[in-house]
């Protein structure tokens, strides 16, 4: 308490030094149990940072958002403590992609350079290819993605945790995108390397990019099985099926068809597509026998003539008949009066077959 009070006489309230205290305080709070005083410690670190840096989200910043998060997962707020974390996963997704992409500007234009400098010629300014090694950290985009990966898995969760299933889902599909950062280059389909990758070698020797790639493909299991439990609860079958089919198909290339990690993969996404299915049957019916279903069909019906029923008087003067059905319709008899007043006569009763009106 009192290396904050020093702090904020010696630079102010809106420090980062005044901030830094504040975190050292929140951390001894931790550990002495007191979680709801090291959340206020946390949250005033925050607002402090976010003063000074015009509320952008810089790294100190990210690592206070993980530390709050995590008091509030402690005292049971899943919701508030994911907010804090996606907060931080989200700063360090964007500065590993950022970090990746210098990655390969820089590489490209070291080539280009020792490309001009063979042929005695070089018509661009800039750092040279030393100099470009001296000054950046190849290793700076791995560690961002993987704390960015690392950070959007425990959203998930969290998400998860407070029945937020397709927060969940949104989680992990950033977590797959963190993924990006540690990809070695020139790996090939299945994580296997490509041809100009030579497999020879000493173990001490290996490319630090080999073992980002081999992490890279272990990660990417893990989190296509944590996406694809989040698309289940959240009864997105048809993408689980897919989701799991991807799961069975990589880890039948790196583990083999008969393991049981392919195993689980390969029922997990059979399961998935029947439910799916299911799922489809059960809303196509329901919709089918819901009233204004049935009121639709019943007004887009269209009316059916009875055709064995004979026409009406005007309806048959509606439509003018041929000379040829008008010759045969005078032709035709009429009934008699067969007498003795029992009522009209069928012709059909007189008919021979021969009848001229016949033919």
């Amino acid at each position: 308490m009192q290396v904050w009070e020093l702090h904020e006489a010696a630079f102010g309230r809106n420090h980062v030094s005044t901030a830094a205290a504040c975190i050292s305080i929140g951390n001894l709070c931790v550990v002495a149990k007191d979680l709801q005083q090291s959340r206020q410690w946390f949250s005033a670190a925050i607002g402090i940072y976010d003063q000074c840096y015009s509320a952008r989200c810089m790294q100190v910043t990210a690592n206070a958002e993980v530390q709050l998060g995590r008091v509030n997962a402690k005292l049971g707020g899943h919701t508030e403590a994911a907010k804090h974390i996606e907060r931080a996963a989200a700063f360090y997704l964007s500065a590993g992609l950022q970090a990746d992409k210098d990655r390969r500007v820089l590489r490209e234009r070291s080539k280009r350079q020792q490309q001009e400098a063979e042929k005695g010629v070089s018509n661009e300014e800039g750092p040279t290819a030393s100099e470009v090694s001296a000054a950046y950290d190849p290793s700076l985009a791995a560690r961002f993605s993987r704390k960015a990966h690392e950070l959007w898995h425990e959203v998930g969760r969290l998400r998860a945790m407070a029945k937020d299933y397709d927060g969940a889902c949104a989680a992990y599909e950033e977590a797959l995108r963190a993924l990006g950062g540690l990809q070695r280059k020139g790996q090939g389909s299945g994580g296997q390397p490509s041809p100009e990758t030579s497999s020879e070698g000493n173990p001490e020797d290996e490319d630090p990019e080999d073992t980002r790639g081999a992490e890279a493909l272990k990660l990417l299991m893990h989190s296509l099985k944590a996406y694809g439990s989040a698309l289940e609860q959240a009864s997105k079958w048809r993408r689980a099926a897919s989701t799991f089919e991807q799961l069975r198909t990589l880890a039948s290339r790196l583990l083999g068809p008969g393991h049981k990690v392919t195993q689980a993969a390969a029922l997990r996404a059979k399961r998935a597509s029947q439910q799916g299915i299911q799922d489809s049957h059960r809303s196509a019916m329901k919709e089918r026998a819901s009233p204004s279903h049935r009121a639709t069909a019943t007004s887009n019906a269209t009316p059916v003539r009875n055709l064995t029923s004979a026409p009406t008087d005007a309806a048959a003067a509606s439509f003018p008949m041929s000379s040829s059905a008008q010759r045969r319709q005078q032709a035709k008899p009429h009934a008699v009066d067969g007498g003795g007043g029992g009522g009209p006569v069928s012709p059909v009763r007189d008919m021979t077959g021969n009848e001229s009106w016949l033919k």
